[in-house]
């Protein structure tokens, strides 16, 4: 299995569904960009930002609560891999939502849950 996602260490990549990241690039724009009064688009791109959505399956809980400490930080480092290779980069959090399947005085088990992270 490929390598795709550890926050501050932990390693998520077990635990990702099938189908469960998706990549996005944002373009971030100066002050500068915006339209004549022709109606031209000018484009004045500082840079790239990666905002990086994930899905987990059925996840321990020391792991899930794990990887909550980390994605509840101000900023974090990830490592993983996508549609640019690998990378090593900072973040933040913006989404974290558990879903829980069952919880009992003897057993816990979650799954569904999802966050978002965003490229410093």
């Amino acid at each position: 299995m490929k390598h795709v996602l550890t926050v501050g260490g932990v390693d998520v990549t077990p635990y990702i569904k099938a189908r469960g990241y998706t990549w996005t690039k944002n373009a971030l724009h100066s002050d500068k960009t915006g339209r004549t009064k022709d109606g031209k688009a000018r484009v004045d791109k500082i840079t790239d930002k990666l905002t990086l959505e994930y899905e987990l399956g059925e996840t321990p809980v020391d792991v899930l609560s794990a990887i909550e400490a980390v994605l509840m930080q101000q900023t974090f480092q990830a490592t993983g891999y996508g549609v640019g290779g690998s990378f090593s980069k900072e973040f933040y959090c913006s989404t974290f939502a558990p879903k829980a399947s069952v919880i009992t005085e003897d057993h816990e088990v979650w799954e569904g849950v999802s966050f978002t992270i965003i490229e410093v």
